[in-house]
């Protein structure tokens, strides 16, 4: 079988890897729109530090060695961290490809609530934080102007 070239989106310094996705079937806006988000919601701590959307070959099935038991090449349409909130992991398969547009500040801040990462701020902490994130994740989307928010 031969090697696809293929989106893997990690968080930590490679310390998590977030998806893969083959390079062929998403738009690159999305992808780096869905890395701002899902970053945000898995690693608030770094402040948008240590993530990164790169693409590499691989073969469907075969592991990409990274933190917290690394990831695999999709063998089907993508691949995500079994370790994703399982809201945001349906989320992003369907951002991802086109299907449903960027989410509200309420679901950012309910992601954020759910990770309890966020048990020691208020309210408008978390709604500035959202704000901040969805801001991010439309400016990376406008860099590729063919995708639709």
């Amino acid at each position: 079988m031969n090697k696809k070239q293929y989106w893997i989106l990690e968080g930590d310094w490679g310390g998590q890897i977030y998806l893969s996705v083959p390079v062929d079937t998403v738009e690159p806006g999305r992808v780096e729109a869905a890395l701002c988000i899902v970053d945000t919601v898995e690693w608030t701590c770094n402040e948008g530090g240590g993530r990164s959307a790169f693409q590499k070959k691989g073969r469907p099935g075969r592991p990409i060695f990274g933190g917290m038991g690394g990831g695999f090449f999709p063998s089907g349409r993508i691949w995500t961290h079994p370790r994703l909130n399982p809201d945001l992991k349906v989320w992003v398969e369907q951002f991802i490809f086109g299907e449903v547009s960027l989410p509200t500040i309420g679901k950012v801040v309910e992601w954020l609530t759910k990770e309890n990462v966020f048990n020691h701020r208020d309210d408008r902490q978390l709604s500035r934080l959202a704000r901040m994130v969805q801001k991010l994740a439309l400016g990376c989307m406008a860099k590729d102007r063919r995708v639709q928010a």
